[in-house]
């Protein structure tokens, strides 16, 4: 399976490509960076970070977890980036690399579930290993207290404890 292609839905199961979710995401993250005129910054300075942090948490829990209801793997393909402006300004390895260690963190701040894959698969084997990774974790007694210190360190506001209850109650209605 080419990791570009859309979602691919399989009973309760929806698999989503991480890097296809980042290109998407990545012209919102732009228009922060011009914005606040960081575009000569590195990825690795707080403010950038700060940037792509908001968009990408942001985005994942609105598109893929409050408005979701099926049992939810992202698959990140850690070998390519799928062309785009951010990529171009940051750089393929850079960007890469922020990545791989931006979901270490959310999937220990989010029940947000990741593979990580090196290799392209048959669909048949990408769907066993999404079922066997979602299963492998358990987030019903999951709480948000990670995703709460990371917010303060890094001054995400939207991620208020209103906007993570709402979170919370929906997780718990589809456990």
């Amino acid at each position: 399976m080419n990791l570009m292609e859309p979602e691919i839905q399989h009973e309760s199961l929806l698999i989503v490509s991480f890097n296809k979710f980042f290109k998407e995401t990545q012209d919102t993250i732009l228009h922060d960076v011009e914005r606040f005129n960081l575009t000569d910054k590195k990825i690795t300075n707080k403010d950038v970070k700060k940037i792509f942090y908001h968009h990408l948490i942001k985005n994942i829990i609105d598109q893929f977890i409050i408005q979701n209801d099926k049992k939810l793997v992202m698959l990140f393909s850690s070998k390519e980036m799928p062309s785009c402006q951010i990529v171009d300004i940051y750089g393929h390895d850079e960007i890469l690399s922020f990545l791989k260690r931006f979901i270490e963190k959310l999937e220990n701040m989010l029940p947000v579930r990741i593979l990580t894959l090196d290799i392209l698969m048959p669909e048949s084997l990408l769907i066993n290993a999404c079922q066997l990774k979602y299963n492998k974790q358990s987030y019903k007694s999951f709480t948000f207290q990670k995703i709460k210190f990371f917010a303060k360190r890094y001054d995400l506001t939207y991620l208020n404890n209103e906007y993570l209850d709402k979170i919370k109650t929906k997780q718990v209605l589809y456990q």
